[in-house]
This record gives structure tokens, C-alpha cells and sequence, in this order.
């Protein structure tokens, strides 16, 4: 069995209009949860992700390296 190392994370898929993002919340009995929303790139928008991140207590994310389109979100 893996053991967890994050129980709050975020996985993004970046796109040049929108950005998805899903946090897995793991409880104490390992039984995991997903909450998904789409954000636009716009930096009100990505101001948005941000808080919504934090709004979770959300520090680890992961995302895909997308060439040109990468926003370093933590910059906003």
C-alpha cells in the first residue's frame, strides 16, 4: 500500500484560455475526495485559483509543463 505524503494537493491541466484545477483532500482514514473548478488566464482570474488554493490550505501542486502557455502561478 502506498503511504500518503500529501493529504491536501492540486493537479492543474494548463491550456492558454483556462486552467483546471482538481485538489485531492485526504481524510484520516485515507479515503480521499476531489473538488474540480476551471479558471480563465486572465490575472484576476488566476488571483482567483490562488485564494481558492489557499481557501483549501492547499501548498503542493503539481502541473504539466505546457511550453509557452506556463504561468508561474505562484507570481500572481
Amino acid at each position: 500500500m502506498l503511504s500518503i505524503k500529501h493529504f491536501v494537493c492540486c493537479g492543474m491541466d494548463v491550456h492558454k484560455k483556462f486552467v483546471v484545477a482538481t485538489i485531492a483532500l485526504t481524510d484520516y482514514r485515507g479515503v480521499t475526495s476531489y473538488v474540480k473548478k476551471r479558471f480563465a488566464t486572465f490575472n484576476s482570474d488566476l488571483n482567483s485559483l490562488k485564494k481558492w488554493l489557499l481557501s483549501f490550505n492547499c501548498t503542493e501542486i503539481c502541473l504539466e509543463s505546457t511550453g509557452k502557455y506556463c504561468a508561474h502561478i505562484w507570481c500572481t
